[in-house]
């Protein structure tokens, strides 16, 4: 799909993620938004779908908020952690180095059919779940050197577990992180139109505990150190005593 100038593209590892961890600010959005989603492929779902149809559901999701925000949606069709037989929280999980080609190669080609983007989001790959980290990695292999301005922007749910996190606190240093405050009525919007993935009862938890969105911007030379911090040094799973319920960093 070619992209359209001045759009806002966001790399999104799973169909949710953008729109849980950035959905106000992309609802604010001044330019249209392109979410260019990696591991749409997927088996997991709370309602009992059947795993064959598990990603069509997804995708139908995806299109109801395009449907009330305009947003574009893009799919690179790869296989999620689910699919791959890997644990969602599994932050030793050996790097897929095919997988994460794969995926550079795909947002190559899409970065490179939008040069007139007026930003690019990446995922911080906040928490444990390895399809993050692959998605931030792929991401930054296809920007090569690229002048374009790049923001990372802070995963929910994951944000409230790893608010100590020692990685996110190297990602953060010396930059001055954007809050972007939101109202639980926001919150509970956004977290319903993905019915398949969160329970009413996890969607009433999340809706009092996510109050901010937070981005920062990725300077050109912070993107080999994040490479290196992720290819030498995985994820640690955070302490219990490291959880924030109110989703502030």
């Amino acid at each position: 799909m070619i992209g359209r100038r001045g759009e806002i593209l966001v790399v999104s590892p799973h169909c949710d993620d953008a729109v849980l961890s950035l959905g106000t600010v992309l609802a604010r959005a001044r330019r249209p938004v392109r979410v260019l989603t990696l591991f749409d492929r997927s088996r997991a779902t709370i309602d009992g779908t059947p795993p064959g149809q598990v990603t069509a559901l997804r995708h139908a999701e995806d299109a109801r908020v395009a449907a009330a925000f305009g947003h574009r949606f893009d799919y690179a069709g790869l296989p999620d952690s689910s699919v791959r037989g890997v644990a969602w929280d599994d932050a030793r999980a050996p790097l897929d180095r095919a997988l994460l080609a794969r995926a550079a190669r795909w947002l190559s080609l899409r970065l490179g059919d939008s040069g007139g983007a007026a930003c690019l989001y990446l995922p911080a790959a906040v928490g444990m779940h390895p399809d993050h980290r692959l998605a931030l990695l792929a991401a930054l292999d296809a920007l090569g050197r690229s002048r374009r301005r790049v923001m990372l922007y802070a995963e929910h749910p994951y944000l409230l577990l790893s608010a100590h996190d020692h990685r996110l606190r190297c990602l953060m240093a010396g930059r001055r992180a954007v809050r972007q405050r939101i109202r639980p009525a926001a919150t509970a919007a956004m977290l319903a139109f993905y019915p398949s993935q969160l329970s009413p009862e996890r969607r009433a938890f999340l809706c009092n505990s996510i109050t901010y969105e937070v981005v920062w911007e990725l300077k050109p030379r912070d993107a080999h150190r994040i490479a290196r911090l992720d290819r030498s040094a995985p994820l640690r799973r955070p302490a219990a005593s490291a959880v924030r319920r109110n989703g502030k960093v």
